[in-house]
């Protein structure tokens, strides 16, 4: 499975309005997955979106359990997986944003077919999206 911001940024941010849903997938996920691949360039889209949203700190504290935890993998990526996020990028309808693409050509790369996510143009790309029909606990 690969993360993309928007499931990342949920999961940290408690008032976010996927926040509940985000922790059910999870820990649902962590049960029957393991670690989840998280694309370099989503760790810097992370980082960038919670010192934003919430401060620097928990951006720092984020970025180091990415880097550093048994739940996630940061994974870097190259030009085999950017020019597939190139072609997918070219295909999509305007609210898909390069790094989405970037998730589902890591996904591909890795004969992955599940995202941790919750951009609907992952569903529209046959990726299964368990954090899109997570019910809040």
């Amino acid at each position: 499975m690969v993360a993309d911001s928007s499931a990342i940024v949920s999961l940290v941010i408690e008032t976010d309005s996927n926040h509940q849903r985000a922790v059910a997938a999870a820990k649902n996920l962590l049960a029957t997955r393991g670690a989840i691949l998280v694309p370099c360039e989503v760790l810097a889209e992370t980082t960038n979106l919670l010192g934003k949203k919430s401060s620097k700190e928990t951006a720092v504290k984020t970025a180091k359990t990415l880097l550093g935890g048994d739940m996630f993998l940061v994974v870097e990526t190259g030009e085999e997986i950017w020019k597939d996020a190139l072609t997918l990028f070219e295909k999509q309808p305007s609210d898909a944003s390069y790094i989405d693409c970037i998730v589902m050509a890591t996904a591909r790369f890795y004969g992955l077919t599940t995202i941790f996510g919750f951009d609907r143009c992952f569903p529209d790309n046959n990726f299964e999206v368990p954090s899109l029909l997570s019910t809040p606990t």
